[in-house]
């Protein structure tokens, strides 16, 4: 969203926008839902349903506003096309222009006169379907801070309990490989796979959001439109930028290695549904001094305490340190990841809930999340059983 528009002393100006573009388009805001960028995401109601609405609006005599109109539309062109149960839908675009009166200071000699004059905004609503209850972000904050942690910071021995359960893990990766190798076969990089990229609904469906900085590889390896060359459209968010973000040289990132990016970032999720942290903390994002060699010896750190938790299966271990190999060349393809015998296909449990539908594999993971967690304290003597029921 413009910078103007974030600014406090705007708020008045943005509920002017909203009200004309209600009475346009006969949508009703209800609620802020969240913001980023230069976006903003409410709850709205159109017509009778309940749709999520991201609003971006830019000033029309900005310096950046042609710039970021081109990403807008070209967001829209693509998302509108998208049809996949792992891709949130959308169903409506408006694309409005609201001109309003503002009071302005104009310097005049050595004295300033008030003035009023027009200016022209800019507002795109991208309706979507309702599908979120949270997205992963909020869902491992909430999963790591529950009742059942703090009962277990008192008690070591039951720390297994709040380790999220391994065949949720299992059915998040394939849902959001689904996702991102649907885009791929049209030649579509998000950039920015995160856990706040990705929404849960209420039967346990992940979907990917927000493509603002998709890009589209083009056979000379260049990222976006024709004349926008690869180095200037390779950016994503700070807690996914592995190794390659920070190679000056960039030699090693070619068109069959640009989907690694994107696998980079699917170990970072899973690291993060693991530890309830990212692999980069953030603490690091504006040190001018952080570099390539940086990235690594935090990533290194991450690898190691990944193999110090003996909770999950080694082969899921092995796994993620494969989608987090600093070299782009030797980390894991989609095609690799599908292939993978340990999630696809020796895993019983797993393939007996790939072959339910939706609303039955609810209830198995539900039941195996239990069923994991109790097996990990049964050796407990301490343990109160019947406080566990009650819990539950």
């Amino acid at each position: 969203m413009s910078s103007a528009i974030n600014d406090p002393k705007y708020k008045k100006i943005l509920e002017v926008i909203i009200f004309e573009i209600t009475k346009k388009n006969a949508i009703m805001y209800k609620k802020e839902l969240g913001k980023g960028g230069f976006s903003k995401v409410y709850e709205v109601n159109y017509k009778g349903y309940i749709l999520v609405c991201k609003m971006q609006i830019l000033k029309e005599k900005e310096p950046t506003t042609n710039v970021k109109k081109k990403n807008i539309e070209k967001e829209m062109n693509l998302i509108t096309k998208i049809n996949h149960i792992n891709i949130i839908k959308t169903l409506f675009i408006f694309k409005n222009e609201v001109t309003l009166k503002v009071k302005k200071k104009i310097k005049k000699d050595k004295s300033y006169q008030i003035k009023d004059e027009k200016e022209t905004y800019l507002v795109y609503n991208i309706l979507m379907e309702k599908a979120s209850y949270f997205d992963l972000a909020v869902f491992g904050f909430y999963f790591h801070n529950s009742y059942l942690l703090r009962q277990s910071n008192k008690r070591e021995n039951i720390k297994y309990l709040n380790n999220l359960s391994q065949i949720l893990i299992f059915n998040f990766i394939q849902q959001i490989l689904s996702g991102i190798y649907y885009l791929k076969q049209y030649n579509y990089v998000t950039f920015d796979l995160k856990p706040e990229n990705i929404v849960l609904t209420n039967n346990l469906i992940l979907k990917l959001i927000d493509f603002s900085l998709m890009g589209k590889i083009n056979e000379n390896n260049s990222v976006g439109e024709e004349n926008n060359s690869f180095s200037l459209s390779f950016k994503s968010t700070f807690s996914v930028m592995g190794p390659e973000y920070y190679d000056e040289n960039k030699k090693n990132i070619s068109n069959k290695n640009l989907e690694k990016i994107e696998i980079f970032s699917l170990g970072c999720i899973i690291y993060f549904l693991i530890f309830n942290k990212n692999v980069y903390d953030n603490k690091y994002k504006n040190n001018i001094g952080f570099n390539k060699n940086k990235n690594i010896e935090i990533l290194e750190e991450s690898k190691k305490k990944l193999k110090e938790n003996d909770y999950y299966d080694k082969e899921l271990i092995d796994f993620i340190e494969k989608c987090l190999n600093q070299n782009i060349e030797e980390r894991l393809s989609i095609k690799n990841c599908f292939e993978n015998e340990f999630i696809y296909k020796t895993n019983k449990k797993y393939k007996k809930i790939m072959n339910n539908n939706y609303n039955e594999k609810t209830k198995i993971f539900i039941e195996f999340q239990k069923l994991d967690q109790l097996k990990k304290i049964k050796k407990c003597k301490k343990f109160n059983f019947e406080k566990l029921k009650k819990i539950n």
